[in-house]
């Protein structure tokens, strides 16, 4: 009887500690299992906050391309922008280049009589667009470039990926620009023998229309951000060659300032910042507000201007001497 009731107590013994062992073991399973979610958590934390804070700063760097249009366009640019070429100095075939400037930080762009061609910064030639025009003009943005036939009709916006607007218009173009936030303006002789100026959107459509009145539109200007539109015309007023500045706002072709300057020749109009306007002409140059306040004006040292450069940070050189 005692053997059994040992048998016994040795049997229950057992169970228990088995009991005692599978139950330490769950138990330190399920801390194994904790720790390793705890773990898991704190790393997928730590990546999402990572990915938030790439993110953040994308848009911050990248806050003029949040609009799904506008990103399909720059990330279509980066693509055909990779790849390696062969180094400077790069050789082309052309009997005549007509403009040549950096573009978009890294790039390079020559126009030709016959062709636009953007390299990047290892010489890679990224685009080679044949343009067919006669008279080709060429202004650009920080990552856009507007090329039209002046005395034609025809007029497109390119960047490092081909064609992105194609302006389908039947007058003839007299001058146009185009500004970082993409919005473009174009001057056009009509089949009736008016002027008028249009802004189009980044997406070419149209926002603006103004008609002009007395003389003749000679260039045209639109700011950085897209909301001032400015127009030059040259008049005869009293028998006096008489040059006209006029400021709009884009959004509602509300005339904002105009500004007159007689006896000169008219060389060019540009703003210099978002909100400050350059009028170059033989003899001085004057720098207007958006209203077309006179803010500064200086005379030039000779009339006869060999060349008169004016970059888009206001910088001037005058070449009046060979």
């Amino acid at each position: 009887m005692k053997a059994d009731k040992k048998l016994k107590f040795l049997v229950k013994k057992n169970k228990i500690s088995q009991k005692l062992g599978e139950s330490y073991a769950n138990t330190e399973e399920k801390v194994y299992k904790k720790a390793k979610t705890k773990k898991a958590n704190i790393v997928l934390k730590i990546v999402g906050a990572v990915i938030v804070a790439v993110a953040f700063l994308f848009c911050i760097f990248n806050v003029k391309y949040l609009t799904p249009s506008k990103m399909k366009e720059h990330i279509s640019a980066v693509f055909a922008n990779m790849g390696k070429g062969e180094g400077f100095p790069y050789r082309f075939s052309s009997n005549e280049v007509l403009s040549f400037f950096t573009f978009n930080s890294s790039d390079y762009v020559v126009l030709t009589k016959n062709e636009v061609i953007i390299l990047n910064k290892s010489a890679k030639p990224v685009l080679n667009y044949t343009h067919n025009m006669s008279n080709p003009i060429i202004k650009y943005s920080s990552d856009r470039i507007l090329l039209y036939d002046q005395g034609s009709t025809k007029a497109v916006i390119l960047n490092q990926s081909g064609v992105l607007i194609n302006f389908v218009n039947d007058e003839k173009i007299v001058c146009g620009d185009i500004s970082n936030s993409g919005k473009s303006v174009l001057a056009f002789n009509t089949s009736n023998h008016k002027q008028v100026v249009n802004a189009y959107s980044h997406s070419g459509k149209k926002l603006m229309e103004w008609e002009k009145g007395s003389g003749y539109i000679v260039d045209t200007a639109i700011n950085q951000s897209g909301n001032i539109l400015s127009v030059g015309l040259i008049d005869t007023v009293d028998a006096v060659q008489t040059i006209s500045v006029i400021n709009f706002s884009v959004s509602n072709a509300e005339q904002k300032g105009h500004y007159e300057l007689k006896e000169s020749v008219f060389y060019d109009l540009s703003f210099i910042n978002s909100n400050e306007l350059a009028l170059i002409c033989n003899d001085k140059l004057s720098v207007l507000n958006s209203k077309c306040v006179l803010k500064k004006q200086c005379e030039l040292p000779s009339v006869n201007n060999t060349q008169l450069f004016l970059d888009k940070n206001g910088h001037i050189i005058n070449v009046y001497s060979l």
